[in-house]
């Protein structure tokens, strides 16, 4: 999908998940889950420029039904991460995954007498 925006959207690219992640572990999971999101699209027939919201929120959603809400979660942020350096970049209008809400995920601790 990036590939097939141009060379702009190829720089913004690689500035957002080469430059702005420091951290190895966390550079890989970004690209496997735009990886996955953009296999997403090309079996949609969504292209760059047609991402919409709805789109982003339809496959999040197919993902919350096979994946833990903390990788849903993750898959989100990467995605959120992407758009946000093609807007700065100039290559989109807006961030299609801004308005799109993760799953809720919360954690009971349970405080314990000694």
């Amino acid at each position: 999908m990036i590939a097939d925006a141009g060379k702009t959207a190829t720089m913004g690219f690689g500035t957002c998940y080469i430059s702005e992640i420091e951290n190895d572990n966390t550079r890989l999971a970004y690209r496997r889950a735009f990886r996955q999101f953009d296999a997403w699209c090309l079996a949609k027939g969504i292209g760059l420029y047609q991402l919409q919201p709805f789109d982003v929120a339809a496959c999040t959603k197919e993902l919350k039904e096979t994946r833990h809400p903390q990788t849903v979660k993750q898959h989100l942020a990467a995605l959120r991460m992407l758009f946000d350096n093609l807007v700065i970049g100039q290559v989109l209008q807006n961030n299609p995954a801004t308005s799109v809400r993760g799953p809720k995920y919360t954690t009971i601790r349970v405080k314990r007498r000694s």
